[in-house]
């Protein structure tokens, strides 16, 4: 099965309180977006890549692939949107004839396992549609408006989503096409497939797979790097 992987990095990472986006810090010997395309081009069920950056970082993006991080396989650079959900679409509207399958993954997690893509593709492949996902370990309540506890709820049933997701592309095409005939933005691509009706299978994943969204994640993602 034919297999592209979406690396989304079109956000400006505002949590970050910095003049550089988020996915352009460095982290180790690279920016996070680049650790995060190679974990993707390293796996093998890949077959080819999207990333979708900040317009504005569009040939800065492309003269670091090809001149100081080159991936090992294709990989296409294109404008994102405003929303997360628009620089996926925009990942969507590229895809070849031949994509069967496609992987969505944030640039912010790029310490992914190689084991956890396999394994959402891999579900996918025979569900149509899959997310990696991990439990959590602190106990979650729901909390009414003025914040007082109103249901404890059994941690066995919750699951944290992360990336990579993985979806048939006919499924992934549709359910963005009605999310956008309905005006409707999702958290997350998994979301709009439940809104078809699709169920998604959840694949467990990793706690090191974090997203790197404010300063303090950034901190435990270098650790993590440096000791893995």
């Amino acid at each position: 099965m034919a297999v592209t992987a979406i690396v989304a990095a079109g956000g400006q990472g505002s949590r970050m309180k910095g003049d550089v986006p988020k996915q352009f810090l460095m982290l180790g010997d690279r920016p996070i977006l680049f650790h995060s395309l190679q974990r993707v081009a390293d796996c093998p069920k890949v077959d080819e890549l999207i990333a979708v950056v900040p317009a504005d970082h569009l040939q800065f993006t492309q003269t670091l692939l090809q001149e100081e991080y080159p991936l090992g396989k294709p990989c296409l650079v294109v404008p994102g949107g405003e929303e997360r959900q628009d620089s996926v679409r925009a990942g969507l509207q590229q895809l070849s004839l031949e994509c069967e399958l496609v992987v969505v993954h944030d640039a912010a997690r790029p310490l992914v396992s190689n084991a956890v893509l396999i394994a959402v593709i891999q579900a996918a492949e025979k569900d149509g549609a899959a997310t990696a996902a991990i439990q959590p370990a602190d106990t979650i309540k729901l909390v009414d408006q003025e914040r007082r506890i109103s249901e404890n709820l059994p941690r066995s049933m919750l699951w944290q989503i992360q990336t990579p997701q993985a979806f048939k592309k006919d499924l992934l095409v549709r359910a963005h096409e009605q999310a956008l005939a309905d005006n409707f933005v999702g958290s997350d691509d998994s979301v709009l497939l439940e809104r078809l009706g699709v169920r998604v299978r959840i694949v467990p994943g990793d706690p090191r797979n974090l997203k790197i969204t404010t300063p303090d994640d950034l901190l435990m993602a270098e650790a993590l790097f440096r000791h893995p």
